[in-house]
């Protein structure tokens, strides 16, 4: 890297990108997470029928 004024500015702004990708990236994971166990929660309260994976919405 060449210490120049120049990599200064775009050093700043590229903290400026960071505190917007920041909170962007937690709320994302945080998304992630809570449908993960919403999903595990959800499957273990009710076991699929002969252990398939999918769950038929007709309830026959």
């Amino acid at each position: 890297y060449r210490s120049t004024p120049d990599t200064h500015k775009s050093d700043r702004r590229f903290f400026k990108h960071l505190s917007i990708i920041v909170p962007v990236v937690c709320a994302v994971v945080i998304v992630i997470v809570v449908t993960i166990v919403i999903c595990v929660l959800h499957t273990r309260r009710n076991p699929p029928n002969r252990g398939r994976g999918h769950y038929d919405q007709g309830g026959m």
